[in-house]
């Protein structure tokens, strides 16, 4: 190991392995992991990644983004507990959605939007935690079109997406992707 560390350092200097590396993840890394989310069926390209410590780092650094202290963000009334962690830590105050057997009601999303200043909306639209709730096709649409009227940015938790690989993301169904914020994770 001493051996091939001091060619190395001879060769290439300290510099690459003391200096700050990109903040968005090396680009071999990013590749990596474009090619991983698109065999999950999630197509973007690697400039368009973040890549975090895991999805709770991917979250706070999405909600420090789009949200400051004292803001709303729309959750299902039975959510993540680590959502309900982040939103404490970053002072932001949750409303729970009515659900039914997959996940946020589309009336109740649009109730809240009429009558709250909600800035974006936290789901889990493939396997919710707590709940295992799984959002059809057409409940996907409606949310996104709800959402989207509304002006809310959504933050889709996927963790759980690669154990049913045929659903879409919410996002896939967007005319305006950028309001959107995928986060997903290679742990579970």
């Amino acid at each position: 190991l001493m051996e091939s560390l001091s060619k190395h350092l001879l060769n290439v200097g300290a510099s690459p392995l003391v200096d700050y590396h990109p903040y968005q993840g090396h680009p071999r890394h990013r590749n990596a992991a474009a090619k991983f989310l698109k065999s999950l069926g999630v197509f973007t390209a690697p400039e368009n990644l973040l890549l975090t410590a895991g999805v709770q780092h991917a979250m706070a650094v999405t909600f420090s983004t789009i949200t400051n202290p004292g803001d709303t963000v729309l959750t299902a009334e039975v959510t993540y507990s680590g959502m309900k962690s982040l939103a404490n830590f970053l002072h932001l105050r949750l409303r729970g959605l009515a659900m039914d057997e997959e996940g946020i009601r589309p009336d109740a999303l649009e109730a809240a939007c009429v009558t709250t200043e909600a800035k974006a909306l936290y789901c889990m639209p493939t396997l919710q935690n707590p709940t295992s709730a799984v959002m059809s096709e057409q409940r996907r649409k409606e949310i996104v079109s709800i959402a989207e009227g509304s002006g809310l940015a959504i933050v889709e938790d996927d963790s759980y997406g690669f154990l049913l690989p045929r659903q879409k993301t919410l996002r896939s169904f967007a005319r305006n992707p950028s309001r959107f914020f995928y986060v997903s994770g290679t742990s579970k």
